[in-house]
């Protein structure tokens, strides 16, 4: 078997050796960091590189920037803000919510759950005491407004409540008139 031209012999190439040593250093200018590499003739090469953290540092917060930017675009046009369509909006809907008539933090446990807050008599609200339990309907009517029924005691209320954000709701008296508006808390 002949050599192929600019090799060394079969049996020198397995006798080649290589070590490799590793260094970093710093400096105002930035950050060192390479090897020297040695060959089997005792040459030593350098394979440092120099690291310029100005450069990557602009190019990181350029990267967010477009990130936070696209996404605000994304929302914006996507309305991802939005409760999903098809979404068991009882589940959106559980958590604390503050309404908009300053009667303080409003709390929604899930669908049939224990609720606080959300009875409301001729337009005011009232608690007679004991628990609230709250329900809503699995499909919006013709005005994508949801039915909001609310029991306490033997007192019981129906409601429309309409989703515009995923965070952000407005209750409807059973006349239709607005009632006040929630944000989740």
């Amino acid at each position: 078997m002949q050599p192929q031209s600019g090799m060394p012999p079969r049996d020198e190439q397995n006798r080649s050796t290589i070590s490799a040593g590793g260094s970093i250093s710093a400096s105002d200018n930035g950050i060192i960091a390479g090897r020297d590499v040695t060959d089997s003739s005792n040459t030593v090469h350098n394979r440092n590189k120099k690291f310029h953290f100005g450069g990557i540092l602009v190019a990181a917060v350029a990267i967010a920037a477009l990130f936070l930017v696209g996404r605000a675009v994304v929302v914006n046009l996507t309305g991802a803000d939005e409760p999903a369509a098809g979404a068991d909006v009882s589940q959106t809907a559980v958590g604390t919510w503050t309404a908009s008539d300053g009667t303080g933090t409003k709390t929604f446990g899930g669908n049939g759950a224990q609720c606080e807050g959300f009875y409301y008599h001729q337009g005011k609200p009232l608690d007679i005491g004991g628990p609230m339990s709250c329900s809503l309907s699995s499909a919006p009517d013709s005005e994508n407004r949801y039915s909001l029924i609310v029991k306490q005691g033997s007192n019981q209320a129906t409601f429309k409540i309409s989703f515009d954000k995923a965070d952000h709701a407005v209750v409807y008296g059973s006349n239709g008139a607005k009632l006040y508006e929630l944000n989740r808390f």
